[in-house]
C-alpha cells in the first residue's frame, strides 16, 4: 500500500483468470504513535471475486438413457440445461454433441430459452448412431456478464445410444464371499454403473 494522504492509504493487487473464485478478505495491521497495535476494519472487508464462468448444474435428456435408436426412423432427443440462478450465461450458452463411435465430430445443437435458467433444444440422431452401442457425450461453452467462460458440465453428460436390443452391462467386478452364523453367506460386489438391480 502507498499512502495517499495523512490518512488514506491505497494499493492494489491483479485478478487474472487463475484467481480462484470465492470470497477475498482484507487483513489489516498497523501500529499508532503509542504503540498500539490495530487490527480492525469497520467495512469493506470482504469482496467476492468471480472469475468462473457459468456451469451446467442440470442436464436431461428425453428420452432417457440408454437411448433405442431406429435405423429406418432416428430418434429425435431433447436436452435441457439448467443453470444456478445467479451463475447464467449472457446471451445463452452453446452446446454440442458427439458420439463415441459413429459421429466422433462435434455437432452443435440449437438452443431455446425455456426460463430465465435453463435452455433446451431438440436434434436428430444419425441413422447409424447405436449400431454397435455408443456414447452420446455434451459439451458446452457459456460466456457470463463479466466474460467469463465456462465449459463445465457439473451432471451426467454422457448416455448410452444402442439399436435393436438393449446391451447388456459389464459384469460386476470385485465379487467376493464371506460365510457368517447361521449357514449364511454374504456377497459383496461393486457397483455397476445403469444398473437397476443384480441377478445372483
Amino acid at each position: 500500500a502507498r499512502q495517499a494522504d495523512s490518512l488514506v492509504y491505497a494499493g492494489s493487487f491483479e485478478i487474472t483468470r487463475d484467481t480462484p473464485c470465492g470470497a477475498a478478505y482484507a487483513l489489516f495491521s498497523a501500529y499508532d504513535r503509542a504503540g498500539n497495535r490495530g487490527t480492525e476494519i469497520d467495512a469493506g472487508s470482504a469482496i467476492t471475486l468471480d472469475t468462473c464462468g457459468p456451469q451446467v448444474s442440470q442436464l436431461t435428456v428425453s428420452p432417457e438413457a440408454p437411448i433405442r435408436n431406429d435405423a429406418a426412423n432416428p430418434t429425435s432427443v431433447t436436452v435441457t440445461l439448467v443453470f444456478a440462478a445467479d451463475d447464467t450465461p449472457a446471451g445463452g450458452p452453446s452446446l454440442s454433441y458427439a458420439l463415441s463411435q459413429s459421429q466422433p465430430a462435434p455437432a452443435p445443437v440449437a438452443l431455446a430459452p425455456l426460463t430465465a435458467t435453463s435452455w433446451g433444444g431438440t436434434f436428430t440422431l444419425p441413422s447409424g448412431a447405436g449400431s454397435p452401442p455408443e456414447y452420446l457425450e455434451f459439451q458446452f461453452t457459456g460466456v457470463d456478464a463479466l466474460g467469463n467462460t465456462g465449459a463445465t458440465i457439473a451432471a451426467e453428460s454422457r448416455f448410452q445410444v444402442y439399436q435393436g436390443g438393449l446391451p447388456p452391462l459389464d459384469p460386476p467386478a470385485g465379487l467376493a464371499g464371506r460365510a457368517l452364523p447361521g449357514g449364511t453367506v454374504e456377497l459383496t460386489w461393486h457397483s455397476v454403473t445403469g444398473a437397476a438391480g443384480y441377478a445372483i
